[in-house]
């Protein structure tokens, strides 16, 4: 009995040092990473907040990179600049499921830090959608919140305001369905990962089945050009 004992507890710190080996070099390269472009001469620490609690590997360095220029080349064709209206915000990795393990936020935007928050979740649900999501806020807060006037205007609603419902057929997600500016925040994202990925078309758990996202892909175009 001792000796099984023995033998399992060797067992366990052999796979406690396998698996220690095994992942730590994944960090470990990324902090001697200076090479990543996460845009055209934008070097990765202009944008990526790398510490000892906010530590990436490098496919999620690629995922940030790729979602970055999607989103910078969607603004620039519509007339903006992305880096500008983007500028100063960073993106801090926060380990866990749920950002500060609160049940369900997996991309958090903190306008007064001037960070987004991203938990593994975020790199793991929907391609990315959530990271786009939150540029998205951070977009319409730099153009005053015009975008979602904009946007809601063109559905149709009696009154704009963030603290009213979404109008029926324009929002993915249960949450913005009565937060126009997450609405907004989600319109935004599904206009560039359907103009500039696979044309990906997001599914939440309570996304209805009659949603029409060419229609508010238009509208969010539409109301993109209304704020220029």
């Amino acid at each position: 009995m001792n000796r099984n004992r023995l033998v399992l507890t060797q067992l366990l710190i052999l796979f406690l040092v396998a698996v220690t080996f095994s992942t730590e070099p994944v960090f470990a390269s990324l902090n001697n990473e200076s090479t990543i472009t996460l845009a055209k001469g934008v070097q990765v620490h202009d944008w990526i907040i790398d510490s000892r609690d906010s530590r990436w590997t490098v496919e999620e360095l690629e995922l940030v990179n790729f979602i970055l220029r999607n989103t910078f080349k969607a603004l620039e064709n519509a007339g903006f600049d992305g880096q500008e209206l983007l500028n100063g915000y960073r993106f801090r990795r926060q380990q866990g499921e749920f950002v500060d393990g609160v049940d369900g936020r997996i991309a958090l935007v903190r306008h007064q830090k001037r960070e987004v928050i991203l938990a593994d979740s975020a790199f793991l649900r929907l391609q990315g959608f959530y990271i786009y999501h939150e540029l998205g806020h951070i977009v319409d807060k730099r153009l005053d919140r015009e975008l979602t006037q904009h946007f809601h205007e063109a559905t149709g609603a009696a009154n704009w305001d963030a603290s009213h419902s979404t109008a029926d057929g324009y929002w993915l997600n249960e949450h913005a369905r009565a937060d126009r500016e997450e609405a907004t925040a989600d319109a935004f994202a599904l206009w560039v990962v359907l103009n500039y990925t696979d044309n990906y078309k997001p599914v939440f758990w309570n996304t209805p089945n009659t949603i029409n996202y060419e229609e508010i892909l238009n509208t969010m175009e539409d109301a993109i050009q209304q704020t220029k």
